[in-house]
């Protein structure tokens, strides 16, 4: 069974605030390898303190963590509504 990208996401969204920790090493591999910080440094921090209710200090980490997270979840409901379509259409065929 094949899992959706999005719902990885959306599971890792949910977990940040109980796995961030401050002052602790980073895990980003460009960021260890060049010094410099990638385009997705921050988002665990951003993802953290938007789902703690803190939008100031989400936007401060990442400006991109809302619209990536409104993304994420439109992308979710489409895909869902087309696989209920999906769903009903193999019924029919089977009929």
């Amino acid at each position: 069974m094949r899992v959706p990208i999005d719902l990885v996401v959306l599971a890792y969204v949910i977990a940040c605030p109980f796995l961030i920790r401050r002052n602790l090493p980073t895990l980003c591999v460009f960021r260890l390898l060049s010094g410099s910080p990638c385009p997705a440094c921050g988002l665990t921090h951003a993802y953290a303190a938007l789902l703690a209710g803190h939008l100031r200090e989400s936007l401060r980490s990442h400006v991109f963590a809302v619209p990536v997270l409104i993304a994420v979840l439109l992308d979710l409901l489409v895909q869902a509504r087309l696989m209920g379509r999906f769903n009903k259409q193999v019924m029919v065929e089977r009929l």
